[in-house]
């Protein structure tokens, strides 16, 4: 069980076998299992908590990211005071954390990414690679880098989804948005810029062979024909390349 999690719902130890018990509402629960989300089940046996349905408390979290990313949506009006935020997921058995939790047991170990997480931001697990699937658009996300959040990945690629609208707003989006915008015009900046060897010229990839490959768009040169072949995105800004063409030095 993550002591953060538990923090965060506004739990703590008792000190007594695994009880822990609320401090605003005062609820304990004991008898924890692996796969068990301190938030669900909070919200199981004390739904009118006042940190859960976001009454002012006292309560100070480790971080506002984490918070939000726990927390369970909050129901607003958009018509009048009769008419809540309301939508219907694609895949209502996924709508719980929990359930969404329990289909990581064959997730793959080198990616960064923690079933936790994933599942907090509406994910669940498909079973293939590293794909998973919104239980709320049916949007699914794969080829995740060391560096991708899912909070992030969901919001700029799937940015339409009610789910993330609900528990992120619509300035966390435009944020997203704002942040990759940059980022990809960094990225060109760069690109303009020719890539010339230096003095070692062995190929990044193995480290055997004189690099002596141009990837087409980007222009980067670091790889043998060998290593050029086995690859499908450069590994230096990792975007797929439509070509390989020889490069011939001096």
């Amino acid at each position: 069980m993550d002591k953060n999690m538990l923090a965060q719902s506004g739990m703590y130890y008792t000190g007594v076998e695994d009880k822990c018990k609320c401090h605003f509402c005062g609820v304990e629960i004991s008898r924890w299992e692996i796969l068990d989300c301190p938030i669900d089940e909070h919200k199981r046996f004390s739904p009118n908590c006042s940190l859960l349905r976001r009454r002012h408390t006292d309560n100070v979290p480790l971080d506002n990211e984490s918070l939000n990313r726990t927390l369970p949506p909050i129901s607003y009006d958009v018509c009048g005071s009769m008419a809540p935020h309301t939508f219907y997921p694609s895949y209502s058995e996924y709508a719980i954390v929990s359930k969404r939790l329990r289909t990581y047991g064959d997730w793959p170990k080198y990616t960064k990414q923690k079933p936790i997480e994933l599942s907090a931001a509406g994910f669940f697990y498909t079973g293939v690679g590293d794909h998973v699937k919104c239980f709320s658009c049916r949007g699914t996300l794969k080829d995740w880098n060391d560096t991708d959040q899912p909070w992030e990945k969901h919001a700029l690629w799937l940015n339409n989804c009610n789910f993330v609208k609900v528990m992120k707003g619509e300035v966390y989006i435009e944020s997203i948005k704002l942040k990759y915008k940059k980022k990809q015009e960094e990225i060109q900046e760069q690109q303009q810029e020719p890539v010339l060897p230096g003095d070692g010229r062995l190929c990044k990839i193995c480290y055997l062979e004189d690099y002596n490959t141009i990837f087409i768009p980007c222009g980067h040169i670091l790889a043998c024909e060998n290593c050029a072949t086995s690859v499908t995105k450069c590994p230096i800004c990792r975007k797929e390349f439509s070509n390989v063409v020889r490069a011939y030095f001096p």
